[in-house]
């Protein structure tokens, strides 16, 4: 008869590979009967969300709070990407659920060259529980700007 027996492998997970496959380890599976030697072993990968990230392909999604006055006057604004910080320049005038693209930021391209990219996701925030003087200046700023 054949034998049960536990053995442990050490797989290689290749850089960019995604949700659902699978990988195959030859000679990994059980016996065969014949005495033909053993089959493969496949292994199904399983990727968990990140708190940050959410993957489209080789692509990253993330977002990033700025306040109003940032998005209206602009900023530089610090982003996290899989190899760390990285600057990113806020121009004037960006409005809410405006994305930018930072090139080569993604994760690597399964068994190809180079990698994806970064999209970043502006989340503008309003200005809630305004003080007096603070309602009183953007209420300037609402007129100045409806006279133009």
């Amino acid at each position: 008869g054949l034998l049960k027996k536990r053995r442990t492998f050490n797989v290689k997970i290749p850089a960019g590979i995604e949700d659902g496959y699978s990988l195959r380890l030859s000679g990994g599976g059980e016996e065969k009967r014949n005495g033909a030697g053993p089959g493969d072993l496949f292994v199904m990968v399983r990727i968990r969300p990140h708190s940050t990230f959410k993957r489209s392909g080789s692509d990253l999604l993330s977002e990033v709070e700025v306040s109003f006055p940032r998005a209206a006057l602009g900023t530089t604004v610090s982003i996290s990407t899989i190899d760390g910080k990285a600057e990113l320049k806020i121009p004037a005038g960006t409005q809410n659920g405006t994305v930018f693209k930072l090139k080569g930021k993604g994760l690597p391209k399964l068994n190809g060259w180079g990698k994806g990219d970064q999209f970043v996701k502006m989340d503008v925030e309003t200005p809630r529980n305004l003080n007096s003087r603070q309602k009183k200046l953007l209420e300037d700023l609402d007129r100045e700007l409806s006279s133009q």
